[in-house]
């Protein structure tokens, strides 16, 4: 797949942006965070915004199956979910 270049100056924007979701939602400081989105611009931006808000991520690989994905939702209780 093609590469995509951003600026640092874009993801930070977007990271921003998705911080200011993030608190919209309700996501505090110390919330695990499920994360299923796959490696990209995107993805960096949604861990960076993660970040930003103290919370926690915990990076799921679809790759697990449903049952492995499962079990790991259930040990990790996220307080929210993104994909």
């Amino acid at each position: 797949s093609p590469h995509r270049a951003v600026s640092f100056a874009r993801l930070n924007a977007d990271a921003d942006a998705l911080a200011h979701g993030l608190d919209a939602a309700g996501v505090k400081r110390g919330d695990r965070v499920a994360v299923m989105v796959p490696p990209s611009v995107p993805f960096f931006a949604l861990t960076f915004a993660l970040l930003r808000r103290r919370a926690v991520p915990v990076l799921i690989d679809p790759g697990m199956g449903v049952k492995n994905l499962g079990k790991c939702l259930a040990e990790a209780d996220p307080a929210a979910f993104v994909g």
